[in-house]
């Protein structure tokens, strides 16, 4: 398999002009493949050095028609949680090469684009992640109040580097106690990198660069 990888990434390579491929010679090239569907899965897990590119008129074209269409089939198929060799035998099967709905060429084109625009590729197969209900969410928090204000602090302080935060908050993580309480101090972690995001694109949008930060501890 990484044999195969590595021929097809220089299969590519010979198709580069200046770092860029046209998305119509990669598909051409796929289709050439005796694995396709194993191609595809190279392309998307090298993607950051294979800048895939298709005419503006083009994606003007095809895009209101068909992204919604082709990214809602992506999502059907992620959620399937297939097998990653599975998952990509069937994206190019039935989404791009045999897909009802495309039907010209330039529109299998559009898809293989378009999928490898799309921010959840590359795919891997996920296990079943904790859930619980809101009432023993808030009993963790309720729990963990000193932690989470911790946290509140550290993801407000301002850091230099990211890996100064990521080490202070890998250490409130490992203090947990259950499995549980980490998973629901991590998601008070994520829920604060969220707001901050949210908080400088409103900077940004209004030039207001001293708003207030938020104070919410929940």
């Amino acid at each position: 398999m990484s044999g195969k990888k590595e021929e097809f990434m220089k299969k590519l390579s010979s198709l580069s002009n200046n770092g860029e491929i046209d998305a119509g010679m990669i598909y051409e090239q796929m289709k050439g493949e005796q694995y396709p569907g194993q191609a595809l899965r190279c392309l998307l897990e090298n993607r950051e050095a294979v800048k895939v590119i298709l005419e503006e008129e083009t994606i003007r074209q095809l895009e209101a028609g068909s992204s919604n269409m082709i990214g809602g089939m992506l999502d059907t198929l992620i959620k399937r949680r297939l097998d990653e060799a599975v998952f990509y035998e069937e994206l190019w099967e039935k989404v791009i090469e045999k897909n009802p709905m495309l039907e010209t060429e330039q529109e299998r084109v559009y898809a293989l684009y378009r999928i490898g625009q799309d921010w959840r590729m590359p795919y891997y197969k996920m296990d079943d992640g904790l859930q619980m209900s809101d009432e023993m969410f808030q009993t963790y928090k309720e729990r963990a109040h000193e932690k989470l204000n911790r946290i509140h602090f550290l993801m407000n302080y301002g850091f230099s580097q990211r890996t100064e935060l990521a080490s202070l908050l890998n250490q409130i993580l490992d203090s947990s106690e259950t499995k549980e309480e980490k998973a629901v101090l991590l998601a008070v972690a994520l829920g604060k990198a969220e707001e901050n995001v949210v908080r400088l694109l409103v900077q940004k949008m209004t030039g207001n660069l001293s708003a207030p930060k938020p104070t919410d501890k929940s």
